[in-house]
């Protein structure tokens, strides 16, 4: 039995293994959903170690391919606002910086206070580097691949950060699976 499709995923371009699964039971329909499920997340976990382990992932059909790399924080500041143009906010240590020079303020009334100090991730642990998963598509031989997009799985940049907090950099050499 096949499940049915979230109302939030009708009409989007989003897909995940629900939909892959309706298409493959459209065109040949031979096994069931749950080994279909499992003979799948089997497969990404193993592309997800492999990864994980440094290599280069390339995808099948000319679709590009998948790999971690190590990239430098941009810490510049914007000479105009005085703000950092593109390091990330680590809110927790904002707030708790909030908490300690205005103690007599409730968290609405620190909200509204203009210029605060902001606390920004360095990336201290990893000399002010992190790693990201990329898709590279610039071999990939497909129309308008711009509008595609990947995003991993919350768990698989979860072992990522870990990993990364470890100091883990990446320079992938290739894997190929087709």
């Amino acid at each position: 039995m096949m499940r049915k499709i979230p109302e939030h995923l009708k009409g989007s371009n989003k897909y995940n293994l629900g939909t892959s699964y309706k298409h493959y039971r459209n065109a040949i329909n031979k096994v069931s959903e749950t080994k279909y499920s499992k003979v799948v997340k089997a497969l990404l976990l193993e592309i997800r170690n492999e990864m994980l382990e440094g290599h280069k992932v390339i995808l099948p059909f000319a679709n590009g391919g998948l790999e971690i790399v190590t990239k430098e924080i941009n810490m510049e500041v914007d000479p105009e606002t005085g703000k950092r143009k593109a390091m990330r906010i680590d809110f927790n240590e904002s707030w708790k910086l909030w908490h300690s020079k205005y103690p007599e303020l409730t968290r609405d009334q620190i909200k509204k206070i203009p210029n605060k100090p902001i606390v920004y991730f360095t990336n201290a642990h990893s000399d002010g580097t992190f790693n990201q998963i990329a898709w590279n598509k610039s071999r990939a031989i497909s129309f308008n691949k711009a509008f595609y997009s990947f995003k991993a799985s919350k768990g698989f940049r979860k072992l990522l950060s870990e990993e990364s907090k470890k100091g883990k950099q990446y320079n992938s050499p290739m894997k190929i699976y087709e």
